[in-house]
């Protein structure tokens, strides 16, 4: 049966309202906390694992946040995605004052999203948006670095509401059966800031990408996973049971029938440090 891969970004012919989505209000201020939890092997409950990804979900979760745009007069193309707050610079009023609450002009962030979540066809976006669920504010971004070979890029936004940022783990120690969760915005800002729970089905698999018209045949490294993902997860984060982002999902095989399921790839978190390493360069 012939493989066919579906690259999670949604097309939609209406415009996304943003205003009708509704969520809660919460602390700019707070702080990015490690969690840390001892347990006896032997004495590992359900409860207990439970509790640990419920712990590390709420860790990570507005580390990842929602990357829309929309193109063309009519009928217009929407497309969101999703994208994950890798770095924060904090930009004073005084430049020469200290880092206090009243000598803060804003933050400015830097996201890891999916190469495909900001092209328009062949071409970057014009009017990118940040979008943040938590409370509820769409920002202008611009995309400040993309790779013509591996289907990531880097998007800059300015706010003054301040963000945890997630930690980029090792992804060269997955395992198969390593637990996984996934954090993004499938299918419209509905479900924003999603969780979907599962294993590393395969740490190492090449695949061939080739939704940008790329004249490299390269194969690329992925990691295959069952956890959920589907259409706006695209570029959100894959993280191991501690919140450390270990890949950026982007893509799933659904065979020619539709008829495979939880077969799901996101690119490592090693390759991620060297797409954020030739930006810097």
């Amino acid at each position: 049966m012939k493989r066919r891969f579906l690259y999670l970004t949604i097309i939609s012919l209406t415009l996304v309202l943003l205003s009708g989505c509704s969520f809660f209000f919460r602390d700019t201020t707070t702080e990015n906390t490690v969690i840390t939890k001892k347990i006896d092997v032997g004495a590992i409950t359900v409860e207990d694992l439970q509790t640990l990804v419920q712990e590390t979900i709420a860790k990570v979760e507005n580390t990842v946040i929602a990357i829309t745009y929309t193109e063309g007069v009519f009928p217009q193309t929407t497309s969101l995605g999703s994208g994950v707050i890798i770095e924060r610079s904090t930009v004073l009023k005084d430049k020469n004052g200290s880092e206090t609450d009243e000598n803060i002009d804003y933050y400015d962030y830097l996201v890891i999203t999916n190469r495909h979540v900001v092209m328009y066809k062949n071409r970057l976006a014009r009017n990118l948006k940040a979008y943040l669920g938590n409370v509820d504010l769409s920002l202008d971004g611009s995309c400040v670095y993309y790779d013509r070979n591996v289907d990531l890029a880097l998007v800059n936004f300015k706010t003054t509401v301040y963000l945890p940022v997630a930690s980029i783990g090792d992804s060269t120690t997955l395992k198969k059966g390593s637990f996984a969760i996934a954090l993004g915005n499938p299918y419209d800002l509905g479900f924003y800031s999603s969780a979907t729970f599962g294993i590393v089905s395969h740490p190492l698999r090449y695949l061939t990408d080739d939704i940008f018209e790329s004249s490299s045949t390269k194969e690329n490294v992925y990691i295959q996973h069952d956890v959920a993902i589907n259409s706006g997860n695209s570029g959100g984060g894959l993280f191991d049971i501690y919140g450390n982002l270990i890949g950026i999902n982007t893509m799933k095989i659904i065979g020619q029938e539709n008829d495979i399921e939880n077969m799901g790839f996101s690119i490592p978190s090693e390759t991620v440090k060297q797409i954020i390493a030739k930006y810097k360069s």
